[in-house]
């Protein structure tokens, strides 16, 4: 299915989709963008020129540097290099928001691209109607938290993209190519490195011992990198920004085993069912996993991958529950999840392909369809959604909002007011964009560039997807009546 028609509206569909919102930035995509810049423009990897843009940072001798882990940076270095600095004021220590976006797009909007398009063609490989296939995937991109994090800054995304392009890979018979891609995604993502070992043992069942050897090898340049970087920064190859935190409350958090304790049967309840940072209030359709868990794990050929996908979910869900900043700080949703999506969205595939019933399919395509609904108006409104309680309402006409209860408290009054792109940005730490003036320059949409006010600005984008729907239900009928002739 690779460069069929069908994928490459897929992949158009994701691109422009990734396109059509402009986040700003914030203390978590700063910090990475700073490293960006420090690379590109001054040639080090200390961020000293920038550390007045975010408060995720470390520090180390004197000097000043990124927080985070360095792979997501170092591949966002290159588009920033190839043309997306030119939007960037040399002398502004913020990120200018449309350059942000440029590198945003390269890296965490293609990649999600690429892996819609693997996902799908893998799911149909392992048998899956392309129907249920494709509401499979476009509810995992569009339907989940990931839709978020493929428009803004961050790693979480772009290490899932590359986690599935690994598994794609595998499929594919191309260890070396699946062995990398996973590599650089602990490396852009630490918390990934579980997934990564599930990747591996899948590679081994999969492949054989001697194509695992081969992904192994191709794994560790990445790993080498992560370690100079390591020895450059911090003095040791052992020693990652998390241990050099400059802010004494995330030092604390993370003093012991990197964050990570316990688990906390509570905290796993609230990551699956809370408004808070729960999975299942914006994304209702991932409750199809269980009935695909059972599907996958009762038919021969796809009971190892099921087995893989139940245990990787229910080991990120236990492992996440015991980390310190397990809820993210401001977030959608729990982000620190969002590299374990696709454990998901696998067996909901094979869910909704074995429902035989048309109203089953029925409800299954409505709950796809309002995950949809309530990630893009979340992704519109305000995508990282506060922790803490803030001195002002999310707008002036509205009282302080409860953070424990964000889609009712904050989205849906903002979206019944009117009020789109009110991302906190950059110079409004800690506030809704709602109350500072100015904010439409650090984030906005398409259609507020059209000219378009409110909840109008989302009109541009719904006529995007109906075009999008209307040539993929088209390619679709001309796929299936094809079918039996080729037969």
């Amino acid at each position: 299915m690779t460069g069929s028609p069908l994928s490459r509206l897929v992949f158009a569909l994701v691109v422009v989709t990734c396109a059509y919102f402009v986040q700003g930035g914030g203390d978590n995509e700063n910090s990475r963008y700073a490293l960006v810049r420090s690379i590109v423009e001054r040639g080090t990897f200390r961020i000293d020129a920038y550390r007045r843009s975010t408060l995720d940072i470390a520090t180390f001798d004197g000097h000043w540097y990124s927080d985070k882990s360095p792979g997501f940076s170092f591949v966002a270095a290159a588009p920033y290099a190839l043309g997306a600095r030119i939007a960037q004021p040399s002398d502004d220590v913020d990120p200018q928001p449309f350059a942000l976006h440029l590198v945003t797009l390269a890296t965490c909007g293609l990649a999600a691209a690429f892996a819609a398009v693997a996902l799908l063609d893998v799911l149909v490989r392992l048998g899956v109607s392309r129907v249920a296939a494709l509401l499979a995937v476009l509810g995992w991109i569009f339907g989940t938290n990931a839709f978020a994090y493929a428009t803004m800054f961050y790693s979480h995304q772009f290490a899932a993209s590359l986690l599935v392009l690994a598994f794609a890979a595998l499929h594919r018979e191309l260890p070396a190519a699946a062995g990398f891609a996973t590599g650089v995604a602990v490396i852009s993502e630490l918390t990934v490195a579980p997934l990564a070992l599930l990747v591996a043992a899948f590679a081994l069942s999969k492949l054989g011992w001697r194509c695992a050897l081969r992904f192994a090898v191709a794994s560790l340049p990445p790993v080498v990198v992560l370690a100079l970087y390591n020895a450059s920064c911090f003095g040791s190859p052992l020693h990652v920004g998390y241990q050099s935190l400059a802010d004494p409350y995330f030092e604390q958090g993370m003093s012991h085993l990197f964050g990570f304790g316990a688990p906390n049967v509570e905290v796993m309840g609230m990551m699956l069912a809370s408004q808070f940072r729960g999975l299942l209030p914006v994304s209702p359709f991932l409750v199809l996993a269980v009935p695909g868990w059972y599907v996958m794990l009762r038919a021969r050929q796809t009971r190892v991958l099921g087995a893989a996908c139940v245990l990787g979910f229910v080991g990120m869900l236990v492992l996440l529950s015991g980390y310190a900043f397990w809820w993210g700080g401001s977030s959608f949703g729990s982000r620190h999840f969002v590299p374990a999506l696709p454990l998901l969205v696998i067996p909901v595939a094979f869910a909704i392909d074995r429902m035989r019933r048309s109203w089953l399919r029925g409800v299954a395509i409505a709950l796809v369809a309002a995950s949809i609904a309530i990630c893009t108006v979340c992704v519109g409104i305000q995508p990282e959604l506060f922790d803490a309680h803030m001195k002002k309402g999310p707008a002036p006409e509205l009282p302080i909002a409860d953070p424990r209860q964000p889609l009712s408290d904050t989205i849906w009054p903002l979206f019944r007011l009117g009020y789109v792109s009110n991302k906190a940005t950059f110079h409004s730490r800690f506030k809704y964009a709602a109350n500072e003036p100015g904010h439409d320059a650090d984030a906005y949409n398409l259609g507020e560039l059209l000219g378009l006010d409110g909840t109008n600005s989302f009109l541009p984008l719904v006529a995007i997807w109906a075009a999008f729907g209307f040539a993929i239900v088209r390619r679709l009928r001309i796929m299936a009546a094809s079918e039996p002739a080729a037969r």
